[in-house]
């Protein structure tokens, strides 16, 4: 949220910067996800579910509210489209969270927390690309014309 205010009322391109550095901030947390899920499948433990429940739950409520403060956005310049994606990556995490929680607890397995990490490094590449996609496209807008101007 920081890098997003700090760079708001700049330029195109330094936001494309920013949006990019972003994006792989989300692609490295979606890989991070991912190995400490296999990493915690192979271990012994199983995960605790009661924590999972309430965690997920505290957390669901703050960043729903911040995905309701930032839909407007949705469609901005990468800067926005990014913070907006990771707030409403997070919610949607928190969410599932909270499932597998359910499903750890009732199955007594750690397959549903191995599923929801998928799910999370999967919803994380996902924005990820989206926001590359969009950085390109504003890094292309920000170049110069090829052509020079005329003076009137």
């Amino acid at each position: 949220y920081f890098m997003t205010l700090f760079v708001l009322n700049s330029a195109l391109k330094v936001k494309a910067k920013v949006s990019f550095l972003k994006a792989l901030f989300m692609f490295g947390f979606g890989v991070w996800v991912l190995l400490e899920a296999f990493t915690r499948f192979y271990s012994n433990v199983l995960p605790d579910s009661f924590t999972m429940s309430w965690v997920g739950l505290l957390a669901l409520i703050v960043n729903g509210f911040v995905t309701l403060i930032l839909f407007k956005f949705k469609d901005g310049d990468s800067n926005m489209q990014s913070v907006w994606l990771c707030s409403r990556n997070d919610a949607i995490g928190n969410l599932a969270v909270i499932v597998a929680s359910i499903g750890v607890h009732y199955l007594s397995s750690k397959w549903p927390d191995l599923i929801v990490a998928i799910f999370m490094a999967a919803l994380s590449v996902s924005a990820t690309i989206k926001v590359l996609l969009v950085v390109k496209k504003e890094f292309q807008e920000s170049k110069p014309s090829a052509w020079p101007r005329e003076n009137p």
